[in-house]
């Protein structure tokens, strides 16, 4: 249902995918300066760091990857099958995790969180109400940046240019749901979300902050494609976008 106006190369280790709106892959660490991913077809499980420290992932009970930044999005090559994935804090502690299913020909996703009173949490990305139509595109935008706290977040889509506000109020959440973190349908295109930490202002009424949000990132996705954006607090302070398939 429309909403109106209301690839990557791939390594059999462990990596840690850096930014671009071109394809690179990193082996151990990510640029934080250069947040915007988009992914291709590879087969695993890929874990973003939306916790306040870096993180360990493991699968099954084994470390794949060691380290994950903040604000980071690393992927680990694993088996079709069901897993449990966890993540724990690389400083020490308990670890948390889901069990996933893994599909062949693309990197299911689980997202660190910061759970109520700064404890580490787990929340799978994968999403049952994702189906896309033939001829169509889908997007959706998360709030996963703790430290940040509300946000405004505006886009534009394929088939309609003006400005519409993604969701107010918008509140990171630790937890991800279809119905509350809903994709957005549209036609096959380019999408533009905008970010901007100042809740009260209208930027899109003021052609001036419309052209100087806080992050931004242009997502074009083909027939039939869905992806995520992912809003995450930056290692150092700030925000990072990353998209994900």
């Amino acid at each position: 249902m429309r909403h109106p106006p209301a690839s990557l190369s791939w390594s059999p280790r462990p990596f840690v995918l850096g930014l671009a709106f071109v394809a690179i892959a990193v082996a151990t660490a990510c640029d934080p300066e250069r947040p915007i991913r988009s992914f291709g077809a590879t087969t695993g499980v890929g874990v973003v760091n939306a916790y306040s420290s870096p993180v360990d992932v493991l699968i099954d009970g084994a470390v794949r990857v060691s380290g994950v930044p903040v604000g980071a999005y690393s992927g680990v090559d694993v088996a079709t099958g069901v897993h449990t994935v966890s993540v724990r804090a690389t400083a020490g502690g308990g670890t948390v995790g889901v069990s996933m299913t893994v599909v062949a020909g693309r990197l299911v996703s689980l997202a660190a969180t910061r759970a109520a009173g700064g404890a580490l949490g787990a929340a799978s990305l994968e999403d049952t109400n994702a189906v896309v139509p033939a001829g169509a595109t889908k997007l959706r935008v998360l709030h996963l940046a703790a430290l940040t706290g509300e946000i405004q977040v505006w886009r534009t889509q394929p088939d309609f240019a003006g400005r519409t506000q993604w969701k107010f109020p918008f509140l990171y959440s630790a937890t991800i749901s279809p119905a509350n973190d809903p994709f957005i349908q549209s036609t096959p295109g380019s999408w533009e979300v905008r970010v901007w930490t100042d809740t009260i202002g209208q930027p899109p009424n003021d052609s001036t902050r419309w052209t100087s949000p806080l992050a931004a990132v242009s997502v074009a996705v083909a027939s039939g494609g869905r992806k995520t954006v992912l809003i995450l607090d930056k290692e150092g302070g700030g925000l990072t976008l990353r998209v994900i398939d």
